[in-house]
């Protein structure tokens, strides 16, 4: 898969993982971030999936692009997480990640989280660039 294909799958799949009880309060007032699917779903509860930016992959979560700066993927996911009042599923990838089969990873945790009744809500995309900036 060519980089330029995982970044327009990687928004697409990030444009269909913002979930939410249909807009109602989320009965659950336990919210989490993990670094994978939860082993329980809470149909009624909200959850994002996040996927960072590609200059994160490996064992450093705050490299520094000369473009754009600081890359503070720990902050990233608080910032997002912060009174968001859902689920935070943000994986850090291990550098040389097969994307496809991470892409894959990402499309199965959307399904489960659909057949466990997780309702989708508008969908955004939450793309790795905008963070870095």
């Amino acid at each position: 898969m060519t980089p330029a294909s995982f970044r327009a799958l990687r928004l697409c799949v990030a444009g269909l993982a913002l979930f939410s009880a249909g807009g109602a309060s989320v009965r659950s007032a336990a919210v989490a971030i993990y670094d994978r699917l939860p082993d329980r779903i809470d149909a009624d509860a909200r959850y994002v999936v996040y996927s960072h930016g590609l200059i994160v992959e490996g064992d450093d979560e705050t490299p520094v692009s000369p473009e754009f700066g600081r890359y503070d993927f720990p902050a990233i996911r608080r910032a997002l997480f912060d009174g968001g009042g859902f689920n935070l599923i943000a994986p850090h990838r291990p550098k040389n990640a097969d994307y496809g089969q991470y892409v894959d990873t990402l499309v199965s945790w959307v399904r489960q989280l659909l057949t466990a009744g997780v309702r989708p809500a508008a969908s955004r995309s939450w793309g790795s660039r905008a963070a870095a900036r």
